[in-house]
């Protein structure tokens, strides 16, 4: 017989195996206010008439919003703009000030850069358990083509990135989960034998890197936001090594390091070459804030942007 009590923990990282892409829905208060937040539960419904459907959790600040509104808009995001995701995926004020919109004709945020928006007027509301399901006619869109940003597993991925690579490191049983932690203009760097390092720990699977990582540097007092994946290779050894971008709250350092200006990085001083790139790589791509992911070994691979 199988098991009548479901472990929601479990149940959501069942969920969390299905790739999907990543919107973020926008509506207006009766004020005018906006307000918006990131999902990865849009699904098109119907051709004749044009719907579509997305789950707001009714424990969302804005819950009561998209309880009400008449309209709102899907932005499905852009590759580059995972920054846009995680900015509606927080309990953040003043979302809107992070990321450039417009409004379309009825007043609506559109979120610029994404690869299509639609806007909706509202079809039906149908109660379900902890969501609501947010029915809406399309009534009118707009697609600027290129690549969608992806999520599964509790990490962002692209559909340019070779996949192969990702099933090799899922199957690795020699992981080791890392994360590049920002703060402001300054990272998280570690020192051994005079060498300069970054926070990595041990992990049995790439399922559970984001976990893993975001425990550990719990563990350490350390709060972070992980972001995307920044970097997959394989050393000399054997092993596979994953690396994260990930947003610390505050310049709580734990046991793990220090954080240092980028300016004052010594690339040369990081303890392999695998490492030595990455980091100049980040340093180089902080400054325009375009982040790609790098796959491959670790003296020859590729960088997807």
């Amino acid at each position: 017989m199988p098991n009548s009590v479901i472990d929601s923990a479990q149940l959501r990282k069942a969920f969390g195996s299905y790739l999907t892409g990543v919107t973020v829905v926008t509506a207006c208060t009766e004020e005018g206010g906006m307000v918006g937040f990131t999902a990865n539960s849009f699904t098109s419904v119907s051709l004749e008439p044009p719907l579509l459907l997305v789950c707001p959790a009714k424990g969302l600040n804005c819950a009561d919003v998209f309880n009400k509104c008449e309209r709102f808009v899907i932005n499905i995001l852009a590759e580059n703009q995972q920054e846009v995701s995680t900015v509606f995926a927080q309990n953040i004020e003043n979302r809107f000030d992070k990321v450039n919109w417009h409004n379309d004709a009825w007043g609506v945020p559109i979120i610029e850069g994404a690869v299509t928006h639609f806007s909706c007027r509202t079809f039906k509301r149908i109660d379900a358990g902890d969501h609501i399901i947010l029915v809406g006619e399309i009534v009118d869109f707009k697609t600027q083509g290129g690549a969608g940003l992806g999520y599964a597993n509790g990490g962002y991925f692209t559909q340019n990135v070779n996949l192969d690579t990702f099933a090799l490191a899922q199957a690795s049983n020699t992981l080791q989960v890392g994360g590049i932690i920002n703060y402001e203009n300054q990272i998280l760097v570690n020192f051994c034998d005079g060498k300069s390092s970054l926070p990595c720990f041990s992990c049995q699977s790439l399922e559970r890197a984001p976990g893993i990582l975001q425990k550990s540097l719990n563990d350490a007092g350390i709060e972070v936001s992980l972001l995307q994946i920044y970097s997959i290779f394989q050393d000399i050894k054997g092993r596979y090594f994953v690396y994260y971008r990930c947003i610390a709250s505050n310049d709580n350092q734990g046991d793990l390091g220090e954080y240092l200006e980028l300016s004052d990085l010594e690339v040369s001083s990081f303890q392999n070459y695998p490492l030595r790139s990455m980091i100049g790589r980040y340093i180089a791509e902080k400054q325009k804030e375009d982040f790609g992911i790098y796959i491959g070994g670790d003296l020859e691979g590729k960088t997807y942007i």
